[in-house]
């Protein structure tokens, strides 16, 4: 069951975003303006205790 899981995630892990072109690419390097990709994902959210 946790391997299921994992599978479903790993795609939105895979995919890279080039900050220059905009273009989107599984490749750690944009094959088009050979620019280095990052994930166009936003961080996962981390509920922070505040008031303890």
């Amino acid at each position: 069951m946790g391997e299921e899981l994992q599978e479903e995630d790993g795609p939105r892990e895979l995919m890279r975003k080039c900050p220059k072109c905009q273009r989107y690419t599984f490749s750690e390097i944009c094959p088009v303006c050979g620019e280095k990709t990052k994930s166009p994902h936003p961080p996962r959210y981390v509920q922070i205790r505040k008031f303890c």
